[in-house]
């Protein structure tokens, strides 16, 4: 098939996949949920998802978050290497500002979970997410790895509040059967979160970009004209603010959830 000038989700073939996928989902649903009408063994039980507001909260939240930070670590890296010039080490300096942080806060998230409960913190952390997120957006065109380190640390203190309590959350508002079910339906909730970020956030960032250039971005074979360079670097700031876009509606999921253990 050619290729026009800029591939993407313009292509027939991508939105035919995309068509496929989307229709492959809601089959999935409808067998699942027939299949639990007639008391038949299901790989999901819808129920726990229509029964269960703190569960189902959880679930979406968990997906959001994943599809609102997959991409971050991607896009920083490209920013600081096609971008701004770095070595990859350097570069490399630079991310460690979102683990580091993340590996501070999450030991204590327990702690504060059950001082402040799993919603508050969940929420705070998804708030934390979506500044960080929007902060990196709206960078300036000029900004050096240092502007950076702020935004990208402030992602890794979101994330850290945010895993632990939601996880928890998740866990707690099933029975005892069922927690090896909502652990599944969560590890899912982040693959599909992690695959679908990565290739959304990739495909926004790279929107306006003829293949040639896109090649030569992520695979480093060739050198990049100024302008290639500046479209790119907007395509990136465009993807981090449809990220925090995602990780806003990942706030108002997380404050809906209910009960009392979710308070």
């Amino acid at each position: 098939m050619t290729r026009g000038p800029t591939a993407g989700w313009d292509e027939p073939y991508d939105r035919a996949l995309l068509a496929a996928s989307a229709a492959m989902l809601v089959a999935l649903a409808a067998v699942e949920v027939g299949r639990e009408r007639a008391d038949r063994p299901t790989l999901i039980q819808p129920r726990l998802f229509s029964e269960s507001r703190a569960f189902t909260a959880g679930i979406v939240t968990a997906l959001l978050s994943y599809l609102a930070t997959s991409g971050t670590s991607f896009l920083a890296a490209n920013y600081l290497q096609v971008v701004l010039g770095l070595r990859p080490d350097e570069a490399g300096v630079v991310l460690l500002s979102t683990p580091i942080t993340q590996m501070t806060l999450s030991p204590l998230a327990g702690w504060l979970s059950d001082r402040f409960g799993a919603r508050s913190l969940a929420s705070a952390g998804m708030a934390c997410v979506t500044g960080g997120l929007l902060l990196l957006g709206l960078m300036p065109p000029d900004a050096g790895p240092l502007e950076l380190v702020p935004r990208l640390a402030l992602i890794g203190v979101g994330f850290g509040l945010f895993s632990s309590p939601n996880t928890s959350a998740v866990m707690g508002s099933v029975g005892q059967g069922e927690l090896g079910l909502a652990s599944g339906v969560l590890g899912t909730a982040r693959q599909v979160g992690l695959g679908l970020g990565l290739a959304g956030i990739g495909a926004v960032a790279a929107a306006g970009l003829t293949p040639a250039v896109q090649q030569a971005i992520f695979t480093h074979s060739a050198a990049l004209d100024p302008g290639a360079i500046a479209t790119f670097a907007a395509g990136i700031r465009r993807a981090f603010l449809v990220a925090g876009g995602l990780a806003a509606i990942g706030i108002v999921t997380s404050l809906v959830r209910g009960g009392r253990r979710d308070a």
